[in-house]
């Protein structure tokens, strides 16, 4: 990832995220691996799951990604029993290998921001 500033109007999406956590992926056929955020979203009620994380833009939570959605990550990143359901149901369709959890790893580059 990424330290960049970047306007919120340069992007086409801001969403909230709450009850977030960070993953590493590797998909079918690449060598690369590619991290997302899942959690939910609190402006459609329903939980999201992001492109490839692609910068992190401040401390207060703002991440880019390769669909320039911008995402908040509002509050403690936590697991909710839906959001990890939607995560391994996303990581099933795309043949996907979950590699690890990165959650730690965003708060503490979040917390340098600060």
């Amino acid at each position: 990832m990424r330290l960049r500033n970047v306007a919120p109007e340069a992007v086409k999406t801001i969403a909230t995220l709450i009850d977030w956590r960070a993953y590493e992926i590797r998909l079918p056929g690449s060598e690369r691996t590619t991290r997302h955020v899942v959690g939910y979203g609190v402006e459609d009620e329903c939980v999201r799951v992001s492109a490839e994380i692609s910068d992190v833009v401040d401390s207060s939570g703002l991440v880019t990604t390769s669909a320039d959605h911008l995402f908040r990550l509002q509050g403690l990143s936590s697991e909710r029993r839906d959001v990890r359901r939607v995560w391994l149901s996303w990581v099933t369709i795309q043949e996907a290998a979950l590699l690890r959890e990165v959650t730690g790893e965003l708060v503490r580059l979040l917390g340098r921001l600060q």
